[in-house]
């Protein structure tokens, strides 16, 4: 389907998000319209296919984060236990300050 009309490009792009609950999900409403608004820089200079392959880029970073969420849950809770135990085996404050980042390296 070729779109001509700016008109009928953005109520295009605007059918895309509708009902959309990926999107819902994860992105709040400022975001969204962020991202419609982009799409809409997108489908005016680029064309249709270049939105879709646009938010099928994001829909699989969103599929990935909803994949590996408890992943990242556990890690982070790792990383917090290694942390702490840096800070009560009494490393310096300056190493404190990097504690964090240290531990989530691990």
């Amino acid at each position: 389907m070729r779109l001509f009309d700016k008109n009928e490009k953005h109520k295009w792009v605007d059918d895309l998000f509708k009902g959309n609950d990926k999107l819902k999900s994860l992105i709040k409403p400022d975001q969204r319209n962020k991202l419609r608004a982009k799409c809409y820089d997108i489908v005016d200079t680029e064309g249709e296919e270049a939105v879709i392959d646009y938010l099928n880029n994001i829909y699989s970073k969103i599929d990935l984060f909803e994949e590996k969420q408890f992943e990242y849950m556990i890690e982070s809770h790792i990383a917090d236990k290694v942390y702490k135990s840096y800070i009560t085996d009494g490393i310096s404050r300056l190493d404190k300050i990097n504690g964090r980042f240290m531990a989530s390296q691990i």
